[in-house]
């Protein structure tokens, strides 16, 4: 028993690191069909074994996962380019805000989020330009991220009124004349989002969502934690800040 065991540990090993077609070349077919067996009668014995493996194979999945999630908000953290506020110098919690401008729970979580920023002065908040639910929300998107290149503080304005207003944005005009209350030019960022290739920028949030498989928004993390959808309490939000 001990010998088939060892037989088998040795062909189960082998037959993770080396090609199937390589067997057919490295034992006859009668010596094939007896290691076959043996693995066979072992595992129907010992059928634990294979619970070990799938545990295994889990554990090593979900700690890749894990590995490409961190890279992924680190990467995210580290992007200057991405509109940010609050913190300090050397902010101490990171909220990473996946949004669409006409997301209604995105809008309907803002105050609390506001607040939890007001309340934790070494939060940083960060924006993620994420425009899935409609054509509008590409356009409002673009122009917002053009802002942003060219003036930082007329972007924030034109952010918090879009997310500010309770009906759909379904109309170019109605965009246009966000941007005009704001102080800023229409055309001119329609034609900088060109020059800056600023669909660009939006496709590389987009390709971020899909490496977090985001399927909607809201989606947030906050200090490595995952909040897919709303998130009805405070102190439920509050409690995920890393003490």
């Amino acid at each position: 028993m001990l010998f088939k065991g060892l037989v088998f540990a040795s062909c189960f090993a082998l037959s993770l690191s080396v090609p199937a077609s390589a067997f057919g070349s490295s034992f006859s077919p009668e010596q094939k069909q007896e290691i076959e067996t043996i693995i066979h009668d072992y595992l129907m014995n010992n059928p634990q074994v294979l619970v070990e493996v799938a545990q295994t194979l889990d554990r090593q999945q979900k700690e890749a996962a894990k590995k490409q999630f961190d890279s992924v908000v680190e990467s995210i953290i580290a992007n200057k380019d991405l509109p940010r506020r609050g913190g300090g110098e050397k902010p101490k919690h990171y909220l990473i805000d996946f949004f669409d401008y006409n997301c209604g729970y995105c809008k309907k979580i803002r105050p609390l989020t506001e607040r939890l920023a007001k309340e934790h002065p070494d939060l940083q908040v960060i924006y993620v330009e994420f425009p899935i639910l409609s054509a509008t929300s590409i356009q409002a998107a673009t122009i917002a991220a053009a802002l942003y290149v060219k003036d930082k503080e007329k972007y924030f304005a034109y952010h918090d009124k879009l997310m500010a207003e309770t009906k759909k944005i379904d109309s170019l005009d109605y965009i246009k004349a966000a941007v005009k209350e704001i102080g800023a030019d229409f055309d001119e960022l329609s034609a900088l989002a060109k020059e800056q290739n600023v669909g660009m920028v939006l496709g590389q949030n987009i390709s971020l969502g899909k490496t977090l498989a985001i399927t909607g928004v809201p989606y947030m993390i906050l200090d490595g934690q995952e909040i897919r959808g709303a998130i009805n309490s405070y102190e439920a939000l509050e409690s995920m800040l890393n003490k």
